[in-house]
C-alpha cells in the first residue's frame, strides 16, 4: 500500500494538517492560522501563505510553504522541517527546541532562542529538488534558522541567568 497523499484545492481554514502523523497533504491555496499544529510527521505542502503560529510545537515531519508565513510560526518547535518560500512575521521560531526553518525571503524578526545562519549549498539543493517536485518557485538562497539553545536547560532557580541572557540580546541572536 502506497502513502497517503491528498490534495486539497482552495483555501484551508485554522488548524489544517493537525497532528498529521504520515502520508502527504497538498494544499493549492492558503492556510489560516495554525497549520499543522503538533504535526508529527508526513508532509504537508502549502503552495501560498500560511496565517500566524503555523507549526506551533511541531514534533517531526516537513511543513512547506509557497508563500509567506505568519507572526509566530513555528513557536515551540520540537522537531521537523518547516521551508518557507517567501517572508516570515514576527518571533520565527519562538521557543523552539529543535528542528530547522528554512527561509527564502526576509525574516521580520527572529524568536527568542533562535540562530540565523545561510543554508548550505546541500540543504539549498535538497530543498530545491523537493520544490520542484511540486512545482513550486525556488528562492534565490535560503537563510536558516535553528535553536541556539542558550535556555535549553533552563532551570528557573537561575532566573538572573535568563535576565542576563535576554538582556545581552543572547536569547535571539
Amino acid at each position: 500500500m502506497g502513502v497517503l497523499k491528498r490534495v486539497i484545492e482552495g483555501n484551508a481554514d485554522w488548524v489544517v494538517g493537525d497532528h498529521l502523523q504520515n502520508g502527504e497533504v497538498v494544499l493549492n491555496g492558503n492556510a489560516s492560522a495554525s497549520c499543522a499544529p503538533s504535526m508529527g510527521g508526513g508532509r504537508l505542502v502549502v503552495k501560498g501563505d500560511v496565517g500566524p503560529r503555523s507549526g506551533i510545537g511541531m514534533k517531526g515531519g516537513d511543513l512547506i510553504i509557497g508563500g509567506s508565513a505568519g507572526d509566530m510560526a513555528a513557536f515551540m518547535m520540537q522537531n521537523g522541517r518547516i521551508i518557507i518560500c517567501g517572508n516570515t512575521g514576527r518571533a520565527i521560531g519562538d521557543s523552539m527546541y529543535d528542528g530547522v526553518i528554512y527561509v527564502g525571503g526576509e525574516i521580520r524578526e527572529a524568536g527568542s532562542g533562535t540562530r540565523i545562519e545561510m543554508a548550505s549549498k546541500e540543504e539549498y539543493e535538497d530543498i530545491k529538488v523537493l520544490l520542484m517536485q511540486y512545482g513550486m518557485p525556488v528562492p534565490i538562497s535560503f537563510k536558516k534558522i535553528t535553536c541556539n539553545k542558550p535556555l535549553f536547560n533552563f532551570n528557573k532557580k537561575n532566573f538572573s541567568l535568563w535576565k542576563f541572557i535576554e538582556a545581552k540580546g543572547m536569547a535571539s541572536a
